[in-house]
C-alpha cells in the first residue's frame, strides 16, 4: 500500500511540473512585446498580448488591437480585430493588410527563450523576437 501510495504521490509531483511549465510559457508571453523578424527595411510590426486581460495589440502602419483566447496547450485564437485607418505608402498598406489576414489565421504559438512563433491554419508561421525595452 505504501508503494502505491508513494507511485502516485510521484506521478502527480511529474503532472505538476509539466503543467507549471506549460503555464509558464504563456506567462513569458504575455505582458512582452514582440516585433515581427523578416519585415522589409521600412517596416516594423509588433504584438503584445495583455497580462491584465485577454486584449492584445500591436502597430505596423496603423495601430491594431483585438482579443485573445490563449490556452495552456500552446492553442491561440485571435478575434474581434480593428485597426486605426491612417494612409501610407502603398507598399506598407499591403503589408499591413496580408498581415492582417496572417494574424485571423493563428491557431497556435510557441515560445523559446525570445522568439515567439504563432502557428497559422495554412501551415505558414509568424516568427517574432521579444522588444528589448530600455
Amino acid at each position: 500500500m505504501k508503494k502505491i501510495l508513494i507511485a502516485i504521490l510521484m506521478c502527480l509531483t511529474v503532472l505538476g511540473c509539466k503543467e507549471e511549465k506549460i503555464t509558464q510559457k504563456a506567462t513569458l508571453v504575455k505582458g512582452a512585446t514582440y516585433v515581427l523578424a523578416n519585415t522589409p527595411d521600412n517596416a516594423t510590426a509588433t504584438i503584445t498580448f495583455s497580462d491584465k486581460d485577454n486584449r492584445y495589440f500591436g502597430k505596423v502602419l496603423n495601430n491594431y488591437f483585438g482579443t485573445y483566447d490563449m490556452k495552456e496547450d500552446g492553442n491561440l485564437t485571435l478575434s474581434g480585430a480593428a485597426s486605426t485607418m491612417m494612409a501610407g505608402p502603398r507598399d506598407l498598406m499591403q503589408l499591413e493588410q496580408d498581415y492582417f489576414i496572417k494574424l485571423s489565421k493563428v491557431i497556435g504559438y510557441e515560445v523559446s527563450g525570445n522568439t515567439l512563433t504563432l502557428h497559422l491554419s495554412d501551415g505558414q508561421e509568424l516568427v517574432y523576437k521579444k522588444k528589448n525595452i530600455q
